[in-house]
């Protein structure tokens, strides 16, 4: 067989994260869905959702919290000056 030993472990798995899914997930996460939401929405697991995410560099949190994630560490190291 050729390649590497990752590559035929991704041939038998199925892709759930196509770059169409990719840009979907961004657009939810501009009207404001939490990933729990998107995670239902697309049939995968949170945790699933949040690593591809990560690596993808997408931001998702949950609705009750997010902006607070987002501003508060600025907001910490403005204080701290």
């Amino acid at each position: 067989m050729s390649g590497t030993p990752g590559d035929a472990v991704m041939m038998n798995r199925p892709v759930k994260f196509t770059p169409q899914v990719i840009e979907n997930i961004k657009e939810l996460v501009v009207q404001g869905i939490n990933r729990d939401e998107i995670a239902k929405r697309l049939g995968v697991t949170v945790r699933s959702l949040q690593v591809t995410c990560s690596r993808l560099g997408i931001a998702v949190g949950t609705a009750h919290g997010r902006e607070k994630e987002v501003s508060q560490p600025a907001t910490r190291r403005a204080e701290q000056e």
